[in-house]
């Protein structure tokens, strides 16, 4: 109405007019109607309406993606024009806050929604601070802040990145917190970068662990990590087509749960394959047919092992996302952890059969149970027997090696950077299977570990090709046998097709990669091999045997023999494949002037210095026989009852020591001096 409101005089007469309206709120609707005075009063025209443009409106900016040392991804989503059409949209950044379009900024499109936009010309270690915006007639309206680094900072505290919402960890660097309670969104740690948490953190946001062929990412979680209940925690892992991965999750893991980052997974036993190892089954095939058999089941168990592939349909690679439970982060990982038959239903059961060889029974594929590397020193099951360097506890890994076509197979203390979510065999005796495998917080580390050194009597027979190396072991002690005994032997499993070679020893129609037995029976023992071409080859070995004066390696084709222990030796396979009749070894002991002897015929005595490892060897024993070890003051070491062969008593420190002997009625006693 005139005078209430504002308005406008345009001169005055009949017919049309045009009249301006000023002072203007932005984005406001108006009411108009126009008018007309003379001296009897004021006329209205018909009311219409109109609103004010403004500048366009962005609900969001898009967390930073795909962050590189020189690049990333983000994004925004413009929810109205505001009255006029959108001319330019994007993304702003710069190393100060709130930065303004006319800095670095990437345009792409016109439209409203959603809309993504590349980042680039970034440095490594630098705080970037990211807004959307979006251009009209009117001006530019800009999305909420966002800000994230790329470290590249080795022990680069969390405190230095305070007021960064995105973070993503690089191979080779590690983000470690050194306050209490501080927050971020996102955080990836890729392949090859390390987490480690020494004080509580939050995350709003999601948290990302990847893996690829080259290793994976490594998270100590000493303190907990509090995510909301929007955050999610994903493992993602780059796997090539038609490749076989060896798996395994530290907790339960839905198929629902398993996607493809960027694109559709498609259908199980089509597009993707997973399969379990059956180790029961192997009790009655006895290797002699594939345990792998279909998945079946709708969750992977955590702890055990998978092998996962994708179909070739698939391309040359993808990321695969696995969700896991958050309870992984929200709590330390700072107790012993154990896979067990009662929880897991993983382990195969070491077989009730009694005439089924050990070698067959109780193979399992497992996983180690933290998000950080780990020692396999430090992984234990079972009861460990008096005496025993191993006893019934977890001896041994076999590792996949590429693609599983063949396994790396040793000691356990040898694999100190088990990587998690990585799965290899282990076999599992009736001890262990009652007990489980314990996974000891000691073994968690982020950084690489010494090789432990293993002083016991053994020899390591390495195989050199141009496409590999292999190796088989011997474990030389009187005190083993030369039938398979669970986690004193190992058997080898042998992959052929594959270009890394193969070697291994054959006793009792068993295939070795440990074969552990007296020194005696290291006499003409067969070697196997297999090549997957006929090359130059080399067979070495690395002994740490005091009892052993030579290791002579016969090369029955030519009638060469060899001393591994002074010299290599080096041929080239008449044709490639599986040969195992062209080798043998033979283990010599240790020189007769180190021989004790006694009267009549009886046992003869061969005594290694104490500077090389001590040992009381007692050889020619006919029949049972009763040993007995006193030291200097009379007191009783040991007491052993041994049938026809030989004997092997380890002495801990030099002195004056006793051996007494008796056969039925025929007795011997000699003093040693070590």
């Amino acid at each position: 109405v005139l005078g209430l409101n504002n308005y406008t005089t345009n001169t005055s007469g009949t017919g049309s007019f045009t009249s301006s309206i000023s002072g203007l709120t932005i984005g406001t609707t108006y009411y108009v109607r126009s008018y007309a005075t003379n001296s009897v009063g004021t006329s209205y025209g018909a009311q219409v309406n109109f609103t004010t443009w403004g500048v366009p409106i962005l609900s969001a900016t898009t967390s930073a993606t795909a962050i590189t040392a020189t690049t990333a991804t983000s994004g925004g989503n413009i929810t109205s024009d505001n009255g006029s059409s959108v001319t330019a949209r994007g993304v702003c950044w710069g190393t100060t806050s709130y930065p303004e379009l006319g800095e670095n900024n990437f345009s792409n499109g016109t439209e409203t929604g959603s809309f993504t936009s590349s980042i680039t010309g970034l440095t490594a270690g630098s705080i970037y601070y990211v807004r959307a915006y979006a251009t009209n007639s009117v001006g530019t309206g800009y999305g909420a802040q966002i800000s994230f680094t790329y470290t590249n900072a080795v022990n680069k505290p969390l405190s230095e990145l305070s007021n960064v919402t995105d973070i993503i960890v690089p191979k080779d660097n590690k983000i470690s917190t050194d306050v209490d309670n501080q927050t971020i969104n996102n955080i990836t740690i890729q392949a090859g970068g390390e987490l480690e948490l020494k004080n509580p953190v939050t995350v709003t946001g999601n948290v990302t662990f990847k893996s690829d062929d080259s290793g994976s990412f490594s998270a100590l979680i000493d303190k907990p990590m509090t995510m909301s209940e929007s955050s999610t925690l994903h493992f993602v892992k780059t796997m090539q087509s038609n490749r076989w991965y060896f798996m395994s999750f530290p907790c339960d893991v839905k198929l629902s749960d398993i996607t493809q980052v960027g694109g559709t997974l498609g259908a199980l036993n089509t597009d993707w394959y997973i399969n379990e190892y059956d180790g029961a089954s192997r009790i009655t095939n006895l290797g002699k047919t594939t345990n792998w058999i279909d998945f079946e089941g709708t969750t992977l168990l955590a702890n055990k092992g998978y092998i996962i592939a994708l179909d070739a349909t698939k391309g040359v690679s993808q990321e695969i996302s696995f969700l896991l439970d958050k309870t992984l982060v929200q709590a330390a990982e700072n107790t012993t952890r154990k896979i067990d038959n009662t929880i897991h239903q993983v382990i195969t059961a070491y077989g009730a059969t009694s005439f089924v060889a050990s070698n067959h029974k109780g193979w399992n594929l497992v996983g180690q149970p933290f998000l950080s590397k780990f020692s396999g020193a430090n992984a234990s099951g079972g009861t460990v027997g008096t005496g025993d360097t191993e006893g019934t506890a977890l001896a041994y890994m076999s590792f996949p090696i590429g693609d599983g076509a063949t396994y790396s197979q040793s000691a356990k203390g040898t694999y100190t950077n088990i990587e998690p979510f990585s799965a290899y065999f282990v076999q599992v005796d009736a001890d262990m299977a009652s007990t489980g495998i314990s996974f000891a917080t000691g073994g968690r580390h982020l950084a690489p570990s010494a090789v432990a050194v293993d002083l016991s009597d053994r020899v390591q027979l390495n195989f050199t090709t141009a496409t590999g190396t292999d190796n088989t072991n011997l474990v030389m002690d009187d005190s083993q046998t030369t039938t398979y005994e669970m986690n004193r032997d190992l058997e080898k499993m042998i992959g052929t097709g594959t270009a890394q070679p193969q070697v291994y020893t054959q006793l009792g129609g068993i295939n070795y990669a440990y074969n552990a037995l007296p020194a005696a029976n290291v006499n003409n023992l067969p070697i196997g091999f297999y090549t997957k071409t006929a090359t130059a080859t080399t067979i070495s070995a690395v002994a740490t045997a005091p009892s052993l004066s030579g290791l002579l390696l016969k090369d029955n084709v030519t009638g060469t023999v060899t001393d591994l222990l002074t010299t290599s030796y080096q041929f080239t396979p008449a044709a490639a494949g599986t040969n195992t009749t062209r080798f043998a070894i033979t283990a010599q002991r240790i020189p007769t002037e180190n021989v004790v002897e006694t009267e009549n015929g009886g046992p003869t005595l061969l005594i290694t210095p104490i500077a090389i490892g001590a040992k009381l060897i007692i050889n020619n024993l006919n029949g049972s026989t009763d040993v007995r070890v006193y030291d200097a003051i009379g007191r009783m070491l040991v007491s052993k009852t041994t049938g026809n062969g030989s004997i092997e008593i380890k002495v801990a420190a030099s002195g004056i020591y006793t051996v007494q002997m008796q056969c039925g009625e025929k007795s011997w006693t000699r003093k040693v001096v070590l």
